[in-house]
C-alpha cells in the first residue's frame, strides 16, 4: 500500500517503527519480519522514539508516519518537527461523500440521543475540539496525494505534493481475468468490515455488535438477490479476517 516492497526492491533500506505504545495503544499490529533491508522495532515511549530519531544521521532519510494528527499522536509529530528531518504522508485512500452541512449537524444530534454511551460520545467530541484548539503543526515536507479531494484535506499540511494514483488502481491492475470475470453479472457489496475495523480501537470508538451487525448484512443481500436475481459478492476490507465467513457461505 505504502509501496514498501517496490522501495526494499530498488535497494532502499526500510525501518519500521511500530509508535503504537508512544500514543498508549496496545494494538494486535502484525509488523512486518525484518530483513537486510528493512528492520522492525517497537517503539517504548517516547524517550525511546527520541533517541531513534537523534541516532538517525543520514540526511537523505525520510520519515513517513502512517498515522494521522490527533491528541493522542501529536507528540510524535512535534518531535519530528523540532527534530527537523523530512517528513512525509500519504493520502492515497480518499473517496468523495455527498454530504450537506445541516444533515450533518442532524446526523450529530441524532447520534448523541441515541448512543448507547453517551458520555463516550461526549468525551470524544471534547477532545476533538480540545484538538482544535491547540496550534497547528507546521506542514509536512511532501504529501503523495490520490486525487483532487485529499489535496483539498492537505491543503495546509504539506509545503508540496506529488500527485499518485489511487491504491485501488493498482490493486484492479493485479487481479487475475478470472477474479473479473467472477463479478460479471454479480452485485458487489464493498466491505467496511465495521464491527472490527482497527481505527475503531485506535479511536475508541463504541463497537458495533457484530452477529446483529451480519445477520441484517444478509437479510438485505437476500432481498437484493431475490428482487434482482443476481449473488452478492463480498469486496472485502484489506484489513478483515474473515477465516470464519460471516455472509452465510456468500462469495468474499
Amino acid at each position: 500500500k505504502y509501496f514498501v516492497s517496490e522501495l526494499i526492491a530498488a535497494g532502499f533500506r526500510i525501518r519500521y517503527w511500530n509508535v503504537g505504545p508512544v500514543m498508549n495503544y496496545n494494538l494486535p499490529i502484525k509488523a512486518p519480519t525484518s530483513d537486510g533491508l528493512m528492520s522492525c522495532t517497537l517503539v517504548r515511549d517516547k524517550r525511546h522514539l527520541q533517541n531513534l530519531v537523534r541516532q538517525e544521521k543520514d540526511p537523505t532519510t525520510v520519515f513517513v508516519p502512517q498515522i494521522t494528527p490527533s491528541l493522542e499522536s501529536r507528540p510524535i509529530f512535534r518531535l519530528l518537527q523540532k527534530s527537523k528531518v523530512k517528513t512525509a504522508f500519504f493520502g492515497r485512500g480518499y473517496l468523495p461523500l455527498v454530504s450537506e452541512p445541516k444533515r450533518q449537524r442532524g446526523l450529530t444530534l441524532n447520534i448523541l440521543a441515541t448512543s448507547r454511551d453517551k458520555l463516550s460520545f461526549i468525551k470524544r467530541m471534547a477532545r476533538a475540539l480540545l484538538y482544535r484548539s491547540l496550534p497547528p503543526l507546521q506542514p509536512l515536507d511532501l504529501i503523495f496525494t490520490a486525487g483532487l479531494l485529499a489535496e483539498q484535506l492537505h491543503a495546509k499540511d504539506a509545503k508540496s505534493f506529488v500527485r499518485i494514483q489511487h491504491f485501488d488502481i493498482d490493486t484492479t491492475r493485479n487481479e487475475s481475468e478470472n477474479v473479473k470475470n467472477e463479478l460479471l453479472g454479480s452485485c458487489v457489496f464493498l466491505d467496511d468490515y465495521l464491527p472490527f475495523h482497527p481505527d475503531f480501537l485506535i479511536g475508541n470508538v463504541p463497537k458495533i455488535e457484530p452477529v446483529s451487525y451480519y445477520k441484517a448484512l444478509n437479510k438485505f443481500f437476500e432481498k437484493i438477490e431475490q428482487e434482482t436475481g443476481r449473488p452478492v459478492v463480498v469486496a472485502a476490507h484489506p484489513k478483515a479476517d474473515y477465516s470464519k465467513n460471516p455472509f452465510d457461505g456468500r462469495a468474499i
